[in-house]
């Protein structure tokens, strides 16, 4: 059970690290910079929320329902894949603030992460597009398995901040 609880506690702050980066102005700077389908960071926002709305039934009856642990297992994989293609676009958007603080001289990148952001550039949205095909096939699910939202729901919420120790701050 308490293994349950802590994959719990991952997919939540899974979750608000991937919320809180998909409304980032950087990350909508990006996407029209890019002439991406801004539109996809709306439906990924709302189709997360969908699935929050439901995690905390589903993470109680993981337990005593193997097909509701399997379905949490499915979304995990979803909001992994989800956070990586999140931390791509935050590298990218890092080079790119390089190069243009530098005039693209001092911090040229190595072939080989080159190639690598421009491929990721072609293909972000069909990407995007098949992790939201996903996550509204697990959300249809939801039904089936008779999972609910309501009340008990656990809101996206903000992480604490990391403490500072003053004392070794100069």
């Amino acid at each position: 059970m308490a293994a349950e609880l802590v994959g719990g506690a991952l997919l939540s702050s899974l979750f608000q690290n991937i919320f809180e980066r998909i409304t980032s102005s950087e990350v909508v700077d990006f996407f029209r910079g890019k002439k991406l389908n801004c539109g996809l960071l709306k439906k990924m926002k709302i189709t997360l929320l969908s699935v929050n709305v439901v995690l905390v039934d589903a993470e109680k009856k993981q337990i005593k329902n193997a097909a509701v642990k399997e379905w949490l297992e499915e979304l995990k994989e979803v909001v992994y894949t989800a956070d990586q293609l999140m931390d791509e676009i935050n590298t990218e958007i890092l080079w790119s603030e390089q190069e243009g603080k530098y005039g693209g001289r001092a911090s040229k990148r190595p072939k080989l992460t080159a190639t690598l952001f421009s491929t990721v550039d072609n293909t972000i949205d069909c990407r995007m597009e098949d992790i939201l095909d996903s996550l509204r096939f697990i959300i249809k699910q939801k039904d089936v398995l008779g999972l609910k939202g309501g009340i008990q729901s656990r809101p996206l919420r903000r992480l604490p901040a990391p403490l500072v120790e003053e004392s070794i701050i100069y």
